[in-house]
């Protein structure tokens, strides 16, 4: 890799006067056909390649140059391409490399090297992957967000199970994907169990280590329904102790930022479950930022029975803020029968306009769960109430 980018062109990037867009790619085609990687003498996809793992980037001339992680990777060698930093850095290099690597267009917001190495260390898949597992993945076009890993998981046992092998022509890139990582050095390839249909790789036993630091850091823990029943009875009984001690001291009594920081980690801990249900994305629009995502009660918490009313996912949808605000105000529903959304008569046109709410838009069948149709029905009659200023 590093040789790679150290070409004849090397000058001129480490001067930062780049290589002209018209030119990359004979620049990086000439290259690999020395090493006898390709045929080519003009390839696009190491350039494609180079870009999404950050590692050269244009700039305002047109012209590509070493991109930050491109810069520390140089600089990680000596002119005749030996490692000269720690394998510590070069671990915290590629791991950096991987999880960059983000497919953000075409209504896809998910980083496939970062699923990759979460599936590298999941236990239910043993600790590795396959050319195979990837393949079946990737050829997938409903896997769309990181946030839909469990459902990758999922697909992957069902798929190993079926004993279903894909032809040489559907495993794609995925060969040279997860071998491109052996040389690497941060993956081994099992040369006992794969051959020319199936690769198995596993992690290196310090990288699988230091990933899986990384990983612990960054991932957010979606609390099972046992552990999220309990958060919320604690949140209850803060909310009684605060208004008992609002009642003996008055406001400035109250301690606001405990309860505050209580109700935010229910919060967050439902909308995780239902990011973890139906991925990162309003369902009524196409805001995949999840600081923008709100996980939006059908029944209102404060009207809800039961905590396992107040816990159940069927009594949520993920919406971005504005169609949280929406709804939480019963300005627009969904008819827990037809799931045919319902706006308010209060609405102008304007102001569905810049609301983007679409007039025919219906809940998908998947949502209309017998359970949800049961609180979308207590959310018609408060939106009905509203409607005839009751």
């Amino acid at each position: 890799m590093a040789n790679l980018l150290l070409s004849p062109q090397e000058e001129r990037i480490e001067k930062n006067k780049g290589i002209p867009a018209r030119d990359i790619n004979g620049v990086l085609g000439t290259e690999r056909n020395k090493n006898g990687s390709w045929n080519q003498t003009y390839d696009s996809h190491a350039r494609i390649s180079l870009a999404q793992y950050n590692l050269i980037k244009l700039d305002e001339h047109n012209n590509y140059v070493l991109d930050s992680i491109g810069q520390k990777l140089v600089s990680l060698f000596d002119d005749e391409f030996n490692l000269i930093g720690t394998r510590e850095d070069y671990m915290s290099l590629t791991y950096d490399m991987i999880t960059s690597w983000v497919q953000n267009k075409d209504d896809f917001n998910i980083h496939p090297g970062l699923i990759i190495l979460k599936l590298m260390l999941e236990p239910s898949l043993h600790g590795y992957v396959t050319s195979q597992d990837i393949a079946h993945i990737f050829n997938y076009q409903n896997n769309k967000n990181d946030n839909q890993y469990n459902d990758i998981v999922r697909q992957i046992i069902e798929f190993r199970n079926s004993g279903k092998v894909y032809s040489h022509e559907e495993l794609k890139k995925t060969y040279t994907l997860l071998t491109g990582y052996v040389n690497w050095d941060i993956f081994d390839l099992d040369s006992k169990n794969s051959n020319s249909t199936i690769k198995v790789v596993y992690m290196k036993e310090d990288f699988r280590k230091y990933a899986s630091q990384r990983l612990k850091k960054t991932e957010e823990q979606v609390l099972s329904t046992t552990e999220f029943k309990e958060l919320v009875v604690e949140t209850e009984n803060i909310k009684e102790k605060i208004e008992h001690l609002t009642e003996k001291y008055g406001e400035k009594g109250r301690i606001i930022v405990e309860l505050e920081t209580r109700i935010a980690q229910v919060q967050n801990a439902f909308r995780n479950r239902l990011i973890k249900d139906f991925g990162q994305k309003c369902m009524m629009c196409d805001i995949t930022h999840k600081e923008l995502l709100v996980a939006s009660h059908i029944k209102r918490d404060a009207d809800c029975d039961t905590i396992d009313e107040k816990i159940d996912n069927n009594n949520g949808f993920l919406l971005c803020a504005i169609h949280d605000k929406l709804f939480d105000r019963f300005l627009i529903s969904f008819d827990g029968l037809t799931g045919k959304i319902m706006i308010s008569s209060h609405l102008s046109k304007t102001e569905k306009e810049l609301c983007h709410i679409d007039e025919n838009y219906i809940l998908s069948k998947e949502l209309l769960t017998p359970e949800r149709q049961l609180y979308l029905i207590w959310h018609n009659s408060e939106f009905v109430k509203k409607e005839n200023g009751d």
